[in-house]
């Protein structure tokens, strides 16, 4: 199974590979076939609790025949709804403040990443933090981005957007049968706060370290895709959740370095993009021990 997650490159610089995936009904239209990745965006939800620093993970629907039974953060693919320009009534941060953030030109697309983590979140697991009166947005408004949107202007509510951190970028190369551009954020939970998965979206959830997830991963109790374990490789070593926001930025490894992934405690892939199409979009070498 780890082979057929491996095809992903990643770009933590957000400067450059920031090519417009098309006009927003174009994002809804497709499932991330083809040459255009589907934008998209998850979030790492943390909490302290007795001395520990956990992270939530869900578990994709076996059913799915994308990622079934893979463990990974709240998430999904940008709607058309997140782009809308009312948003900037409804979220803490505009979009020329969301663009600043990610270092990017592409002011609607920005603010419509921070939009969409959270519209997700709050579908997948209940998660939501803003102003105003969050009781009256319902869970079933996070099914549909228009409606997510109105009912949050409706009610006066203002996202806090400004309270996820960004934490890179993943963009899968060409050549995989599903591309996606996803951004990663990160924030913590108020105290006391405790999942509620949605059924058609989530099979399961669960707090965890990053440490024990990893090691999960190593034992093949659970299954995951590069991205989830290089951010959990990122988190792992913290002694709490400040020091994890405190060390996030967006620099890292550019579009045409190579990176390395640990699979398991015996194997790393490497993952190395070639020079043109014609010898394929990347090399995926193991190396065992």
């Amino acid at each position: 199974m780890a082979g057929e997650h491996t095809l992903f490159r990643m770009d933590l610089t957000t400067q450059s590979g920031n090519s417009d995936p098309g006009d927003p009904p174009s994002v809804a239209g497709g499932q991330g076939h083809g040459t255009d990745p589907r934008p998209a965006a998850t979030v790492v939800l943390l909490r302290e609790r007795a001395g520990r620093t956990e992270l939530l993970l869900t578990i994709r629907p076996r059913r799915l025949s994308f990622m079934g039974g893979a463990a990974v953060f709240p998430g999904g693919a940008l709607d058309p709804g997140d782009f809308d320009s009312n948003w900037e009534h409804a979220s803490a941060r505009s979009r020329a403040d969301a663009a600043r953030t990610l270092e990017t030109s592409d002011e609607k697309r920005a603010l419509a990443e921070f939009v969409c983590a959270m519209r997700e979140a709050f579908e997948e697991v209940g998660w939501i933090a803003g102003a105003g009166p969050l009781d009256r947005i319902a869970r079933r408004d996070g099914e549909d981005a228009g409606r997510f949107r109105r009912a949050c202007l409706d009610a006066g509510v203002v996202l806090a957007t400004d309270r996820l951190v960004p934490a890179g970028r993943w963009v899968t190369p060409l050549g995989s049968p599903r591309r996606f551009d996803t951004r990663f954020f990160v924030t913590r939970t108020a105290p006391g706060w405790e999942p509620d998965p949605a059924p058609d979206e989530v099979e399961d959830c669960f707090w965890t370290t990053a440490s024990e997830a990893l090691e999960a991963l190593a034992a093949g109790r659970l299954l995951m895709a590069p991205p989830t374990i290089e951010m959990l490789q990122r988190l792992a070593g913290h002694a709490d959740a400040n020091s994890i926001l405190e060390s996030l930025n967006t620099q890292g490894v550019g579009p045409g370095d190579p990176i390395s992934t640990r699979l398991s405690a015996m194997v790393h892939v490497i993952v190395a993009p070639n020079p043109a199409l014609l010898t394929g979009p990347g090399t995926n070498t193991y190396v065992v021990g």
